[in-house]
């Protein structure tokens, strides 16, 4: 299969995978809110939060992995894929230990004077506190398992597991309701069981079909280690700052306004998660192989694909963008039944974070894959790390939440205008093609389609009585009027591409 065919194949595959889990977990958060209540789900959004904060070196690690990996396989040698794997694996050991050890030092400083949490629940967070660190923990082990699955492209155990992991935690949901004791506690011991079982999962499936997983301390090699590390060291502050941004604000919003607003706060930043992984999965299929061409020296074939990931995920985003910010408040109410205060507001907003992170998509993995990071990872983690502060000095002022949100969409704006420049500088990417290749027809696809949905809406649906009807009317016509816009920013190329795909399908039948 050669590799644009098998990149098809892999995009096909994640987006089955992510409509299951979508909808799997858009049904178990649902489940969990209304059974667990939103004082509890706040503290399990908080807790969650406050783990992933401190755990930002697994994302380090994890994309330092995947790229030595992928760039080695660019060289076509076999022996230097083993020593990458086993030093990492030898990597993320060490790295899981010191973050265990770490989290388990923070807990009277987060419980005593840190985060706000009702007396009666205290016991409870601080249970939830321990099994999340240790689900973290199990976590790091499996990333080199995740780096190699993905380095080979072999998407379909990777989403097979993916789907297992949403419906155990769908029939973990159900037990939840009729659960007499502890939910708290319950849903701690879910998630230690669902990140063990994705981890056997992979390791067993990996020692299996590829070679150059087997751990041999022979291929471990302190020159490469140190590299890797390096390597990751400098992705921390990239790592630390998102996840700055999408859950160190959750404590300061804790500070001003305790665990009702994280609530709101945490089912937007679901949505976020959940529309960077149906946008992820065009980065998940392109990714490997433009570490690749990185590694073969094809700098051009490198940003040529990179410019197509960024103009794609940002393609698909519309789809889901678009009726999302103007059916909020109904989606919200079939989806929660009780909607949280600034809910609304909050996913709303959280929209724009999104687009903008799709628009430098691109330029992240461009720089990535050069490897030459550490400035550019200073530069945008100081960006990002903007928010925390942002945040707390406007809430001291009296600003409402949602500025809060209004202002990380200013603050993701500049970093996609930071990573642009990087990929000028470091990768010689031209700005004439971003401009012209991306960043118009993007802009054009999003304020057409969006000035026709909003008279749409405001002339044609809002008349409409009943809302489920006025609803999947406006869906449709979301799908019509954005595919529109979409075939007319296509280049002849990749028109000629879907209209092959089309006319193969109808012979075929």
């Amino acid at each position: 299969m050669n590799s644009q065919k098998r990149m098809a194949v892999n995009i096909v595959i994640l987006y089955v995978k992510l409509i299951v889990t979508i909808v799997v977990n858009l049904i178990s958060t649902r489940i969990i809110l209304n059974a667990m209540g939103v004082e509890d789900y706040g503290i399990v959004n908080l807790i969650s939060g406050i783990v992933a904060m401190l755990s930002f070196i697994q994302n380090s690690m994890s994309v330092s992995s995947q790229r030595y990996l992928s760039f080695t396989m660019g060289k076509h040698n076999f022996e230097q894929i083993i020593e990458v794997f086993n030093s990492s694996y030898f990597l993320h050991i060490l790295l899981g230990c010191f973050l265990f050890i770490t989290l388990e030092a923070l807990v009277p400083i987060i419980f005593d004077s840190s985060i706000q949490i009702p007396e009666a629940r205290i016991h409870s967070a601080k249970i939830l506190y321990q099994l999340t660190v240790i689900g973290t923990c199990l976590v790091i082990i499996t990333v080199p398992y995740d780096a190699l699955l993905n380095a080979h492209e072999n998407m379909l155990t990777f989403s097979i597991v993916s789907i297992i992991e949403s419906f155990v935690r769908l029939a973990g949901a159900f037990i939840l309701i009729g659960y007499g004791h502890d939910k708290l506690i319950f849903y701690g011991f879910l998630l230690v069981f669902i990140r063990t079982l994705s981890m056997i999962i992979k390791q067993i499936y990996c020692l299996k079909h590829y070679p150059e997983c087997k751990i041999k301390p022979r291929f471990l090699k302190k020159k490469l280690m140190k590299e890797m590390f390096s390597f990751a060291f400098w992705n921390m502050f990239g790592a630390l700052a998102l996840t700055g941004r999408n859950q160190g604000v959750a404590v300061v919003m804790n500070l001003f306004l305790g665990v009702i607003v994280n609530a709101a706060y945490g089912i937007a930043n679901q949505i976020m998660g959940q529309l960077n992984n149906f946008t992820a999965t065009i980065s998940k299929a392109m990714n490997p192989q433009i570490m690749q061409k990185a590694g073969a020296g094809d700098n051009e074939g490198m940003i040529r694909l990179a410019l197509k990931q960024s103009k794609y995920s940002s393609i698909l985003l519309s789809y889901a963008v678009l009726p999302l910010f103007f059916s909020m408040p109904f989606i919200l109410k079939i989806w929660l039944k009780v909607v949280p205060e600034y809910c609304i507001d909050f996913c709303r907003l959280i929209l724009f974070v999104s687009l903008f992170q799709q628009l430098s998509a691109g330029m992240m993995s461009m720089v990535q894959a050069n490897g030459k990071i550490r400035t550019y990872q200073i530069i945008i983690s100081l960006i990002l790390l903007l928010n925390i502060p942002t945040s707390y000095f406007m809430l001291k002022a009296g600003a409402t939440p949602p500025f809060v949100i209004l202002s990380m969409i200013v603050i993701e704006m500049f970093v996609c205008i930071a990573r642009v420049c990087f990929a000028i500088n470091i990768v010689g990417l031209k700005l004439y093609d971003f401009i012209c290749l991306l960043l118009i027809p993007i802009l054009f696809l999003y304020g057409f389609s969006g000035i026709i949905l909003y008279f749409l809406n405001n002339q044609i649906i809002q008349t409409i009585q009943n809302e489920l009807f006025g609803f999947i009317t406006f869906f449709i016509f979301s799908i019509i009027v954005t595919t529109i816009s979409v075939m007319l920013i296509l280049n002849k190329n990749e028109k000629v591409i879907i209209k092959g795909a089309i006319s193969k399908r109808f012979r075929k039948r």
